[in-house]
Order: structure tokens, then sequence, then C-alpha cells
């Protein structure tokens, strides 16, 4: 079967997007799926991966590359002769718009996996505007939503969460809840050798977040509560440190909270860093945190959980679907005092946290074991493919 990956930042941009778009081909290749990537052009930036990437005309908003949601007869040909089985778009951007007039145009069966809360994120980015401006915005995007679930054959949620929220857009077809799955690497390095590897104190207690570094992902709140525990503990620890992985357009903004803050030598921010970096940075840690509300699901909280770690999450969004409070880890609202005093329960109280990182290790692999999660989507494929 051949398959167009309608996706939005793809790489060069690291994100939990990019993640699942990988992680699908590289599992269903093995199954002999064919794939072609369809993708904004980035500048400047030479792909290297193994699958072919169509790159789309694009233009710059907020930091990256969007898709120009205009249907070409250079890219209708292109497409035609590809002889695609399915058409898969990841979200409904730019690039979900052409793969859905695409599908529709050339009678290739179109699914969607919804990856991305875009109405929460919406509330995010317009809050800068006045209230006419976000209303219109919401107005239209709730109608582009709808337009384009209603030109798929499948939707794939990736939490209850999400599903609940398409239902209350009004989307009545066929949606399927299917987490994206966590692959590991075959080989991770311990704490001590982690901890070395990135030249961390080895006596620090490390918090760390994975993820965009965005203003949707609630990353005030988050430095916030870090503060309220730097303050509570005072010399109870010897030194917290947190340490944020990731890239995105609220950096800028974040080192000027930093600063305010006088937290410079407590808060490691490291840019965008390869995936299996991330797994090393992940190992050096004691605690993961994960304050965003506008989350579908979370791919960095499983994969904190398949490392082992005691894990707080904030109690809206898809992530917190991932987690049994107190046993697989610490549900809390999104209040710096009330986050704040859940790292001081798991720091001050060590064998309850090794108990809930071992938990979620545990769990973690009944509910998104990759080889699992993959095999439902192909039979989610030939569901769609070979509907009578």
């Amino acid at each position: 079967m051949k398959v167009g990956i309608f996706v939005e930042l793809y790489r060069p941009y690291c994100s939990g997007v990019v993640i699942s778009v990988d992680t699908l081909i590289e599992q269903l290749k093995e199954r002999g799926y064919e794939f072609v990537v369809f993708a904004p052009f980035v500048p400047y930036h030479q792909d290297e991966q193994e699958v072919p990437i169509i790159r789309l005309p694009s233009y710059y908003f907020n930091g990256y590359r969007f898709a120009k949601p205009i249907l070409t007869k250079e890219l209708v040909e292109s497409v035609k002769k590809l002889d695609l089985d399915l058409i898969h778009i990841q979200g409904p951007y730019g690039t979900g718009y052409l793969g859905a007039r695409l599908g529709q145009k050339l009678g290739i069966p179109t699914i969607m996996t919804y990856h991305t809360d875009i109405l929460q994120y919406l509330k995010a980015w317009t809050t800068f505007y006045n209230w006419p401006v976000s209303f219109l915005a919401q107005f239209f995007c709730r109608w582009w939503i709808r337009w384009i679930a209603q030109h798929c054959q499948l939707i794939i949620a990736p939490s209850h969460y999400i599903e609940q929220e398409l239902r209350k857009l009004g989307i009545w077809g066929k949606i399927r809840v299917l987490p994206t799955g966590v692959r590991m690497p075959t080989e991770i390095p311990n704490y001590i050798d982690a901890r070395a590897q990135l030249d961390l104190p080895i006596n620090a207690q490390i918090v760390i977040y994975v993820g965009r570094i965005a203003k949707e992902k609630n990353l005030g709140m988050l430095l916030d509560a870090f503060e309220y525990f730097c303050r509570k503990t005072g010399g109870d620890y010897a030194y917290p440190i947190l340490v944020m992985v990731g890239d995105g357009p609220f950096r800028k903004q974040l080192k000027r909270l930093i600063r305010l803050k006088k937290l410079q030598e407590r808060v490691i921010l490291t840019g965008a860093m390869p995936h299996d970096k991330v797994w090393t940075y992940l190992s050096a840690s004691d605690v993961f945190v994960f304050p965003s509300t506008t989350e579908t699901q979370g791919i960095s909280v499983g994969e904190a959980m398949a490392t082992g770690l005691p894990i707080v999450v904030v109690d809206k969004g898809g992530a917190s679907e991932l987690i049994e409070d107190g046993y697989t880890g610490l549900i809390r609202p999104s209040n710096p005092k009330i986050f704040g005093e859940a790292l001081s329960c798991l720091f001050g109280h060590q064998e309850f946290a090794f108990t809930l990182g071992k938990n979620a290790q545990k769990e973690i692999q009944k509910i998104i074991d990759a080889g699992i999660i993959y095999k439902e989507m192909e039979n989610h494929y030939r569901e769609v493919c070979y509907a009578p």
C-alpha cells in the first residue's frame, strides 16, 4: 500500500507530530508499506530522510513555515502520477486542506489524525488582539475543521479528550481513539552516565520538561511553580535545576522571564535536540513535568513514563489520560503553588517518587506499545481502503 502523508511543521522542526509521523513510517515500512511525505518548504533545509518528501509552497508565521492552501494543477498531476492508495493528513492545517482536496478530486480514500487542539492554540495566539478578531478566527477555524473532517472517511483521535472535543464541534463521522506509540531505543545510558555525558551535576535535583517552547504550552506557569519550589526548599536540596528540552517561538520571552525571576543559574534551555539525545536527558533526570493544558496526548509524557520517571501533569488536556493520580504520577491544577508543592512532595518522599516511576514504566507498555498501536493503525488503513 502506498500512503501520502500530509503534515505541517515537519523537519527541520522537532515536535510530537514529527515523532508521531516518523514512528508511523518506521513501523509500517517494516510491514511493506510505502510512504511519500508532503510538507511545507523550509528555506535552507536539506532533507536527508530515506522517505521521499515533496515540499509545498509555504509562508512564514509565528516562527514556523506553513503550507499555502492553494491546490495547483502541478500538485494534482504530481499526486496522480504517484498512484497513492491512501492519503493520511496530520491535522487540519494547509497541508490537511490540500490532502482533503486531493482525496476528493482524485478519489483517494482519506483519513486524518487530529494531533493538535487548534482551537485552544488559537485562544493563546489571539490574546494579543481584540476580541472581534479572536471571535472571527474561532468561527472560521471551526468551519475549516468541520469541512476537512467531512472529506475524511476516518478520523484518528490520540485521546478520548480529543474525541470529545471533535464531537463538540459537530463532527459525527467515524472517530477512532488511537494514541501515538512509543518505541524506546535499544540502549539508553544509565542515570550516572547520562549526567556525565550531558555535563550535569551529579548532586542536582533535575526537573525536566520536553516539548516545544511555545506560549500555549503554559511555560510561564511552570516557571512560577519551579520558582516557588526553589524558594520553599531553601537549603533542603543541594541544587534544583529545571531543564527545558526543545525550541520554539516563545524562547525569547521565556529567557526574559527567567532573567526577571533571577533563575539563570537554575534553568537550562537546551534548544532543539535529536530524539535519541532526548532519551539521554530523560535518563539523567529525577522528575518530569508537563504543564500544557492544550495537549491532545503528550507524547513526551509517554516517553518519560517509559523511562521510569515520576511525573507531574496538569489536569486539562489529553496528557492526563496517561496518568493515574497517585499511582503512575501526580495530576494537579494549573496553579503554580499547587504544582510546586507536587515537586516538593516528590523530592521530599523519594521512595514514593520511585514507586510512581516504576508503576508508570510498567503501565505505559500496556497503553502505547508501538507494535500494538501500529498494527491497529494498519487495520484502520485497510478498513478505509477496502471499504465496500
